[in-house]
């Protein structure tokens, strides 16, 4: 079973999306921040790879979560 789940840990903000796809999204994998240390999760979603690994840079000014 794939778990598609991810949950912003208590003061890191969200700094990247990586988004494993082809056709369709295969795995997402998040980067986030804390104190200054990066952070990247475990992927979310299946292990099947895709043609193409695309990151998605967050902007703190436009994103509301």
């Amino acid at each position: 079973q794939n778990i598609w789940e991810f949950m912003l840990k208590r003061d890191h903000k969200l700094k990247m999306i990586t988004i494993d796809h082809g056709v369709l999204i295969y795995s997402l994998m998040f980067t986030t921040e804390s104190k200054g240390i990066l952070y990247t999760s475990k992927k979310a979603g299946g292990w099947n790879g895709g043609e193409t690994v695309s990151e998605v840079l967050t902007n703190p000014n436009f994103l509301y979560i």
